[in-house]
């Protein structure tokens, strides 16, 4: 039944109602009469609103109170707003802050069913759609703004919208449909002009933050928006002041000229941005560390970690055939991490694994000029091995995790990449869920106790917890389990030892865990009893080692031990019960993230003796061989979690 049909059924219905003909819609200045089936016709908020009143019914959503601010102005004002309640009265409708056109507008509308929009009415128009659920007005309003916004007017509009939603029985997710049109079409293409624009000194901060967490959000010049940012607080600081981090947040520091960098430090009235600045200008040593040991170095014969420069890596160096990408199109995703300010980064890193290439050694004084461990001094020893192939890939949904965390596990199971514990402040209990199909994050069951520190690992479709540091930083021995046909975490048989730090591998039906602080001891956990056993122990005490398990045996990779980082490969032959020496790792880690992919082994990060690193290791189960990957993290990170998936 179509609005017509509607229209006629209800006017036959109030030839016998005559108190029915007159209905009211009021704005702040004007009100016209109309009749209330028409009205009914084109509403369904009105009709349901009509029924509610003839029922003599108290309805709660469609008795809609009004909150109405006064002093809306250019003066930016907002926090001295007045709040003014308006309830709507039995045969009226009150359609908020709207002009006397607005309204003579939307009344020939529901006469003629045509709507004429132009710049002054579309916003209001809009909110008029969305207070009576007129979907058509709506589209009429979206359709008239992505054809008509331009640089002159887009910030008149954001401000129209802004005032008009500040009547909060109209935040719904319908409105902020103009908000992030807006604010897109801004972040993309006219940001860059606005800077320069007098009048932008007066955007509201929601509508500024809405700006710059756009993911089009495109901005020439760093430093220029640094400099507006500084500006626009200090026109209303009292009241911008606050929003300080959340702005920082959007500027890349690290992109600005480091003169300019360093004279922010020297001026106090930018010292807002002091502590951004020193945190960039660290990550750009970092960055450039490599560089300078490459330029500068003395050439000592005492290198603590042995770590190999960043700018000339000729002994992972790729040959001149592009890459071909891999049938199965897997996929590496890196989780967050420890910096090397010490912070902890919320940041997600994606990459695409393509086909292996060949890598040749081609440098005879490679190992002598970078220090490379003895074992790699002969000159062919990486001639015709083939390792893998990175290309780092942006995904919308998978920039940042939702919490920050530290400390967590990850772990990808029935396409589901799960998050679980860590802590902010103290150990946490909750978890995130990224469901890979359908693109999109939610909140996942809680632990039962809450711990950070821990070995996650999968193990016959249930994925374990294990150990770690609880909420009141005691060690645990405690081990959890979450059946995801379950989705809700329930107790195991405890280790035999409490343990953090330590590693975990799984095989279909046993678990096995290694080391731990100051812990030099294997345990082993049956799935199908229940129970845990001792299984060995190391010749050291072993922490944030990498491990697997590759044709019957635990490989022991890298880790800590009393003295510092490792670089050693230690074999337990799990038939035999045997411990043997295999290939030491090119360079010296522990707290690296660790994935497997086909016949090849992931260390991605992690940290030696003096800072975190931004390398990837890869071992070679085929052909026993190390190397250092040419792609790079973009960030010095330890602590990291990985996860592979073959869905995105």
């Amino acid at each position: 039944m179509g609005p017509f049909d509607i229209c006629q059924k209800l006017h036959q219905q109030q030839r016998t109602k005559q108190n029915d003909c007159g209905f009211l819609l009021e704005c702040e200045s004007h009100s016209q009469i109309v009749h209330k089936c028409v009205l009914r016709a084109v509403s369904t908020k009105i009709d349901q609103f009509c029924m509610a009143e003839e029922e003599n019914v108290e309805c709660s959503t469609d008795n809609i109170n009004i909150n109405c601010y006064d002093n809306i102005n250019n003066n930016n004002n907002n926090n001295n707003h007045v709040s003014n309640t308006v309830k709507q009265s039995k045969n009226s409708f009150y359609l908020g802050r709207i002009s006397a056109k607005t309204l003579d507008t939307f009344v020939k509308y529901i006469y003629q069913s045509e709507i004429t929009i132009d710049d002054l009415t579309v916003i209001e128009l809009y909110n008029v759609g969305v207070l009576l659920n007129i979907q058509f007005i709506q589209d009429a309003c979206i359709n008239y703004l992505k054809t008509s916004l331009n640089e002159n007017n887009c910030l008149i509009f954001m401000r129209q919208n802004n005032n008009v939603n500040n009547c909060e029985n109209l935040l719904s997710s319908n409105e902020y449909v103009v908000t992030y049109l807006i604010s897109m079409f801004i972040a993309k293409t006219s940001l860059n002009k606005m800077l320069d624009n007098h009048e932008t000194m007066n955007i509201e901060p929601k509508e500024l933050l809405a700006i710059l967490e756009q993911d089009d959000f495109k901005v020439q010049d760093e430093w220029k928006l640094l400099e507006f940012i500084h500006i626009w607080i200090k026109k209303d600081y009292d009241n911008r002041h606050t929003y300080k981090e959340q702005l920082c947040e959007h500027i890349r520091f690290q992109l600005i000229d480091t003169m300019k960098l360093l004279d922010i430090l020297e001026n106090q009235e930018m010292n807002i941005f002091h502590s951004y600045v020193k945190n960039a200008l660290i990550d750009l040593g970092q960055l450039s560390r490599s560089v300078a040991i490459a330029k500068w170095n003395r050439k000592s014969n005492h290198s603590i970690d042995k770590e190999l420069t960043l700018t000339n890596l000729p002994v992972c160096d790729l040959n001149s055939d592009s890459p071909k990408q891999t049938t199965e199109n897997t996929s590496l995703i890196c989780f967050g991490g420890r910096l090397c300010n010490k912070s902890f980064s919320s940041n997600i890193t994606c990459y695409k694994i393509f086909e292996m290439k060949s890598f040749i050694n081609q440098d005879e004084n490679l190992c002598k000029n970078y220090n490379i461990d003895e074992n790699y001094s002969n000159n062919n020893y990486m001639e015709s091995c083939t390792f893998p192939y990175l290309k780092q890939i942006i995904l919308p949904n998978l920039k940042t995790m939702p919490s920050l965390r530290k400390g967590f596990g990850a772990i990808n199971l029935n396409d589901k990449i799960y998050l679980v514990g860590g802590k902010p402040k103290c150990s946490m209990k909750t978890s995130n869920i990224y469901d890979i199909s359908l693109g999109l994050w939610s909140s996942g069951p809680n632990l039962n106790i809450g711990r950070s520190w821990y070995s996650i690992t999968e193990c016959d479709g249930v994925m374990y917890a294990i150990g770690g540091v609880g909420e009141d930083d005691q060690n645990l021995s405690s081990v959890e389990m979450l059946d995801p046909r379950v989705n809700k975490w329930e107790s195991c048989s405890s280790m035999l030892r409490p343990r953090f730090g330590c590693s975990v591998c799984s095989t279909n039906n046993e678990i096995i865990v290694v080391g731990g602080v100051s812990d030099s001891t294997i345990e082993m956990y049956d799935i199908t009893s229940g129970k845990w056993q001792f299984l060995a122990k190391m010749t050291e005490v072993r922490e944030a080692s990498s491990v697997f398990i590759h044709n019957d045996c635990v490989y022991v990779c890298g880790g800590a031990n009393e003295t510092g980082c490792v670089n050693t490969t230690d074999i337990f032959s799990l038939k035999t019960t045997i411990w043997s020496k295999g290939k030491p790792m090119i360079l010296h880690r522990a707290f690296a993230a660790t994935r497997i992919w086909n016949d090849y082994i992931f260390l991605i990060g992690g940290r030696n003796n003096m800072e975190p690193s931004n390398l990837i290791q890869t071992y070679n189960l085929k052909t026993n061989e190390w190397a250092v990957l040419p792609q790079t993290l973009p960030y010095l990170v330890s602590n990291c979690c990985a996860i592979t998936t073959s869905l995105l």
